[in-house]
């Protein structure tokens, strides 16, 4: 995708950086679910956590893994979680925004597209302490580092208890993760696009050669709508 703010956003930060947007039909991931809106921030070079993606029929380039990022919105954040979570030596960092991170929580609400979560994941039983439970990934006891997260929700998005529920595991098992949440904005664009920007901000300033804090829960939102 060219000419995009995503395009923009990258060519402003300090370093090299490319972003890559890959469509749901190009790939499978997880039995079809976290797919959509999948994004991989990778500064500099191309991120290596999926190296069967294919540009113009050539393999996607290698990217040392402290040089690579994912980062999604809704059930991209989800997915970008999920990666970091499960294949840890993969990527340096992991951003989600709005990210649907409790899947046991999600099944447990009467809302939209609950079914549809059922048939993608399956019950209750089967998601509980499985790839997919991420408050349950954070609590395995771990002797390499997990990479950095950054987590944000909008005071209004439907799923902020979800997102809570995921920053409460993160801190009780000392995960190194940013948590913010930002007064007034919902599950929108308008939001997505404040925050991508925030996260970008927030790779250029770590320094992935010292461990991370892992009570580092962020600062209040400050954002102007």
């Amino acid at each position: 995708m060219r000419n995009t703010s995503i395009e923009r956003y990258a060519e402003s930060m300090a370093g090299s950086c490319h972003a890559l947007m890959p469509r749901e039909a190009t790939i499978t991931i997880w039995r079809k679910a976290a797919a959509r809106q999948l994004s991989v921030v990778s500064c500099p070079g191309y991120p290596r956590v999926f190296p069967h993606w294919k540009t113009s029929g050539v393999n996607i380039w290698k990217a040392r893994p402290r040089d690579s990022f994912v980062a999604g919105l809704s059930m991209g954040g989800f997915g970008a979680f999920k990666l970091a979570l499960n294949q840890p030596e993969s990527v340096a960092a992991a951003g989600s925004f709005s990210g649907t991170v409790d899947i046991l929580g999600r099944l447990a609400m009467q809302r939209g597209s609950r079914e549809e979560f059922r048939r993608i994941f399956g019950s209750p039983d089967q998601v509980g302490k499985s790839l997919n439970d991420l408050p349950w990934l954070v609590s395995r006891d771990r002797e390499a580092a997990w990479p950095r997260l950054f987590q944000c929700c909008g005071t209004e998005d439907p799923f902020l208890e979800i997102n809570r529920n995921f920053r409460n595991a993160a801190r009780d098992h000392h995960v190194p993760l940013t948590y913010v949440e930002d007064a007034g904005y919902g599950h929108t664009w308008d939001y997505w696009d404040l925050k991508i920007q925030s996260f970008l901000e927030w790779l250029d300033g770590l320094d992935l050669g010292k461990p991370g804090n892992p009570d580092d829960l962020g600062k209040p939102g400050n954002l102007s709508r």
